[in-house]
């Protein structure tokens, strides 16, 4: 009880709670989203249990030492490997995808997962070679480590979490201050290494996206019909919205995925510009508090963790809010803390945790 007593007094208060915020908003989105549906309760009391189980994950890595991850980081990295393969072959198709495992009552998604185990793989691995960066064959053996998840991903067509993956790894690898010629010869291989995802791995319908994305009325019943329902609920939404659970777009479900890759799309209908913006700007200052951590980490492990998982959740929102408002293809991101989704926001909520522990960490602060 002291030590819990000990870790509240510790924790970024400001941090946590733009984190209890966002998970607040988006409880009422997944409410107000589904609000014609039977199965609306449902849908909200499932989200309660994996918020549960998250708090519960969240102050459990808050106090454990975060530096035990270094030492088990290959099995975790391993363990996140083996679900990427076992979900090609075990896990059940939704829309054509096979992204997750059916365990009756919940699904489980293993890349959201592999996020935080790719950090903490990453993390080990430039904190024990920082002063040998400097190698190239380092950086390659880097990448190696990032395109096996990457390669996984992308036999399941899930875009969005391979570029944020391969952004995690670019973020962490810039931060180790690699020679200038490094970074050239890093260019050339992403721009070789894009062309090979365009024309190896990428399936028809992921291709058909991006066009739609840059002319969405070339299809607008097929291709590009859930950009323009995206658009449209943004618009429609005006400057303070049509109110709470009476979004046309979405309550007449036009908008598909309301409650998970479109949820920005719904608040912005139901809240408006006003509503949208104030997310928006809790998300800042979100990141500034993540900002911190990472400013003032004081060893090098601590310092790459707080970076990976800032990384993480910058680019994932970053993707989602565009995707929403038409500023980048659909990829299927969740927002983080807001969407509906057990996998994700478990694993927003222990990732939170570890950031804290690096911050507590930081003050000197044991609980052993």
């Amino acid at each position: 009880m002291t030590n819990f007593l000990i870790l509240l007094r510790r924790v970024d208060k400001y941090l946590l709670g733009a984190s209890m915020f966002l998970v607040m908003v988006g409880f009422l989105m997944i409410y107000s989203t589904t609000f014609s549906e039977s199965e609306n309760i449902g849908l909200v009391t499932r989200q309660l249990v994996f918020f549960s189980i998250g708090l519960v994950l969240f102050f459990t890595f808050s106090s454990l030492d975060y530096k035990y991850l270094r030492r088990i980081s290959v099995y975790i990295y391993v363990v996140g490997i083996a679900l990427l393969v076992a979900v090609l072959f075990f896990g059940f198709d939704i829309r054509g995808t096979t992204r997750w495992f059916d365990l009756g009552v919940v699904q489980l998604q293993p890349v959201e997962y592999m996020k935080l185990a790719l950090i903490i793989m990453l993390a080990t691995f430039f904190q024990r070679r920082l002063p040998a960066m400097t190698q190239f064959k380092n950086i390659i053996f880097s990448f190696l480590l990032t395109l096996l998840p990457i390669a996984l991903v992308m036999m399941q067509t899930d875009l969005g979490s391979a570029m944020v993956l391969a952004a995690i790894w670019l973020g962490m690898l810039l931060a180790c201050g690699i020679k200038k010629q490094h970074l050239l010869w890093l260019v050339l291989a992403l721009v070789i290494f894009s062309l090979l995802v365009w024309f190896v791995f990428l399936a028809d319908y992921q291709k058909d996206r991006v066009f739609s994305f840059l002319d969405p009325n070339m299809d607008p019943q097929g291709k590009g019909y859930n950009a323009i329902q995206s658009i449209t609920a943004v618009g429609s939404g005006g400057l303070a919205g049509q109110g709470f659970a009476r979004g046309i777009v979405s309550q007449l479900r036009f908008l598909p995925e309301r409650q998970t890759d479109f949820i920005f799309a719904s608040l912005a209908e139901e809240l408006g510009f006003v509503g949208a913006s104030l997310l928006i700007i809790i998300f800042g200052f979100w990141f500034f508090r993540m900002a911190h951590v990472i400013r003032d980490s004081r060893e090098n492990f601590g310092f790459f963790l707080a970076l990976g998982i800032f990384i993480y959740f910058f680019v994932q929102s970053g993707i989602n809010i565009a995707m929403n408002i038409g500023l980048l293809p659909i990829t299927g991101l969740p927002l983080p803390l807001v969407s509906y989704g057990g996998s994700s926001l478990i694993v927003s909520l222990v990732a939170l945790g570890v950031m804290e522990n690096v911050l507590i960490r930081s003050q000197g602060v044991s609980f052993d």
